[in-house]
Parts: C-alpha cells; sequence; structure tokens
C-alpha cells in the first residue's frame, strides 16, 4: 500500500515564541529530522505543512489547527500524487519518535481503519479518500476558528486501531512546545 508522510509544522509556535520546525536536533532542523524519519519508515513520498516556508502545503482553513494542515495535504496528494492509500501524519516537535513506531503503524494498516498509539493520536496513520476529505472539510467548516476541529472529533467518524506500546516506549510521544521543554530534552 502506497503510504505519504505528511509533517505538521504550520503551527504558530507561540508558546516556543520561535519555528519550532527550524530548531536543530542532531545536526538537523526539526522539520529535515522529521522529514527523514518518514522517509526512512518506508513513506514514497514527504509533504510538509507549514504556512510559512516556501515549497510547503500551506492550510485553506486558517487558524484552525492540525485538522487545517491534513486537509491541506489530502487535498495536495489528491490534486498531485496518484494512487495514495494512506498518510502517516508525524508533528514536527515530536522527535523522539522512533522509525520502528512509524513503520509498525505502515505494517498494521487496515483499509478504512485511523491507526495510532494510545499515548496521543499522533503519529496518525489515516485511510486517503473521500471519506476523509469529506469529513475534514464538515468538520472545519463548522468550527469556529479551529476551536471544534479537533482531531479526537474526526477519529469519532472511523474505526480506531489503537496499537500497544510496551513501557519503555511512552517517553518518545513527548512533544516540545516551550522553551523549557526544549532545553530539557535537547539537554539529554
Amino acid at each position: 500500500m502506497k503510504t505519504v508522510g505528511v509533517v505538521l509544522a504550520g503551527g504558530l509556535s507561540s508558546r516556543m515564541l520561535e519555528d519550532k520546525s527550524q530548531l536543530i536536533w542532531q545536526q538537523n532542523t526539526l522539520l529535515e529530522h522529521t522529514k527523514k524519519l518518514l522517509e526512512k519508515a518506508g513513506c514514497s513520498e514527504v509533504i510538509v505543512s507549514h504556512n510559512q516556508l516556501q515549497a510547503c502545503v500551506k492550510d485553506r482553513y486558517l487558524q484552525s489547527g492540525p485538522l487545517a494542515g491534513i486537509e491541506a495535504s489530502l487535498a495536495y496528494i489528491a490534486e498531485n500524487i496518484s494512487d495514495v492509500d494512506f498518510m502517516l501524519i508525524m508533528p514536527v516537535d515530536m522527535p523522539l519518535v522512533p522509525k520502528q513506531l512509524l513503520t509498525e503503524l505502515m505494517q498494521k494498516a487496515v483499509k478504512d481503519k485511523a491507526i495510532y498509539y494510545p499515548l496521543g493520536r499522533f503519529p496518525l496513520l489515516l485511510p486517503v479518500g473521500d471519506k476523509l476529505s469529506k469529513l475534514l472539510m464538515e468538520i472545519l467548516e463548522k468550527s469556529d476558528g479551529g476551536k471544534a476541529a479537533s482531531i479526537k472529533k474526526l477519529l469519532s467518524h472511523f474505526d480506531n486501531l489503537i496499537l500497544p506500546l510496551d513501557k519503555d516506549q511512552q517517553n518518545v510521544f513527548f512533544n516540545c512546545n516551550t522553551p523549557e521543554q526544549w532545553r530539557s530534552l535537547s539537554s539529554n
């Protein structure tokens, strides 16, 4: 099955006070790190949802959170990449997630199911198709500036497969939102 990786990097980074995608992690920006991670996991292509950087997919629903990035990426896939079965969505601010967990999501791919781990909803594998497109547009059009546009709401419309985690894997789901969290993460 053909899977396209999607890096969600379009947030405002208001708590970080600088663009998280450009922070340096293991000699790469977080954006480059996340793109390479998705490629190594087996995604056929990787696209980036970011509203300021050139050569990235821009949100069509502004100030509407991650769903807007997912919707814009799905529209890009529909227009530019053929025969895609799934999109593997990864936020730019979760650098500890290992390739193996992404690969496992892709190996468990089942038509019409959303697949993720119990400690949050990212990384997330979603089936590409009309159902997802219609749901995203419906949720985003009804939301008030993104307040009602949640991943949880989207996933309530899918059969979900939540993969188990070992105890030692739980710490990799940390996402960095503040300078203090970044300092703590990058000093380890």
